[in-house]
């Protein structure tokens, strides 16, 4: 039966119809970076992107060339998301113990963050972003902004240093299970009387990274120093 205007009907009135298959999903290369930043590093890649966005992979080259290119895209989305310390009035050397952990999450959350960090095209606003806010709540706390520069340079630099640390020990994990292992297999390819002196100091080599609390904590004890203030340990854990 059908209607004055040719609608399907029934007994009880016009039928609604049928509808057509839904619009395939809208994509655009922010919501691929965006997926793709969210997605567990060693998780990403163009097939898993694929899943995740419920297209296939001929789709995404639409957008990203490949996996190369997508790389620093991420690395530039996290920072520009990097959840930085709240400002709740917290004692300054707690906000730097807050900010070195989180730089340092974000440049050990992928192998290839390291390098990509220095791809100014993709990464140099969000990177200003993130200092201007160091400096913005140093400078509320009495620092001079030539002192909060110095500061976020000795930051950074603990930061790098512990991440490539992580990263060197990730490597030789997934190498030979741990970094001696690595070293000893290294020293046992070479010759007895090559490299004497590492060998020698291996127990101290394989140790060498300091942990980032150890450093952090040397910086904050030496800031405090030249403040005139007395040892903020205390406030480690306020």
């Amino acid at each position: 039966m059908s209607g004055a205007e040719g609608s399907p009907t029934s007994a009880t009135g016009p039928v609604a119809p049928r509808r057509g298959p839904g619009r395939p999903r809208v994509l655009t290369r922010d919501k691929v970076i965006t997926a793709a930043a969210r997605m567990a590093p060693g998780e990403l890649t163009m097939t898993r992107l694929a899943e995740e966005l419920g297209v296939s992979v001929g789709a995404l080259y639409r957008y990203v060339a490949d996996r190369d290119e997508l790389i620093p895209l991420v690395v530039a989305e996290r920072m520009r998301t990097l959840p930085i310390p709240t400002d709740t009035g917290q004692h300054w050397s707690q906000y730097l113990r807050e900010y070195v952990s989180r730089l340092i999450a974000l440049l050990s959350a992928h192998p290839a963050a390291l390098t990509q960090v220095l791809s100014i095209e993709f990464t140099l606003e969000p990177e200003l972003r993130l200092t201007e806010a160091f400096y913005a709540a140093l400078v509320a706390r009495g620092f001079e902004l030539d002192e909060a520069v110095a500061i976020h340079a000795q930051v950074s630099v603990i930061a790098l240093g512990t991440a490539i640390g992580y990263g060197r020990e990730r490597l030789a994990a997934r190498a030979a299970g741990s970094v001696a292992a690595a070293l000893a297999r290294m020293l046992d390819g070479l010759d007895v009387g090559d490299l004497p002196l590492t060998r020698k100091a291996a127990p101290d080599y394989e140790s060498r990274v300091f942990s980032i609390d150890e450093l952090t904590e040397a910086l904050i004890e030496r800031i405090a120093r030249q403040r005139g203030e007395q040892s903020t340990r205390s406030c480690a854990h306020d």
